[in-house]
């Protein structure tokens, strides 16, 4: 076998590992933070990003069982405009851990989306290996 179809498959089987597990951690998430609540943008952090812009992540700030919670929540964006301070967002908490939440129809989408994409390109790698070891 020739170093370039090993290489194309190593890779294309790291990327189906990964996307699996990214899956696999969204869909346990989806089903631990199960109570549906509402949070606060309070706080939007900027950051660099690899391309020398900005990242903007919000901080959110919400209450179960008599307790404030004051965290990010996995989601940011390049745009500015995205999340404001004082913005109001659907939220789901894990009952068990009140400090585990999901944003509704953000931080759960992209994750996915990452997994799916992940497994569509080791696809595409072991594709292409398995072409150019059998095809030619």
């Amino acid at each position: 076998m020739e170093k370039q179809t090993i290489i194309l498959l190593a890779v294309g089987l790291a990327a189906f590992i990964i996307g699996v597990i990214s899956l696999s951690r969204t869909s346990k998430k989806d089903k631990r933070c199960t109570v549906s609540g509402k949070a606060v943008i309070c706080e939007v952090r900027r950051s660099r990003d690899t391309d020398n812009g900005y990242d903007y992540t919000p901080v959110f700030e919400y209450y179960y069982a008599g307790r404030a919670v004051r965290k990010t929540g996995g989601v940011y964006s390049s745009s500015k405009k995205k999340y404001q301070e004082g913005d109001v967002v659907d939220i789901r908490v894990n009952p068990n851990d009140p400090e585990d939440f999901v944003v509704e129809g953000q931080t759960t989408k992209s994750s996915r989306g990452f997994g799916v994409v992940l497994i569509i390109m080791s696809l595409i790698f072991v594709g292409i290996g398995l072409w150019m070891q059998f095809g030619e």
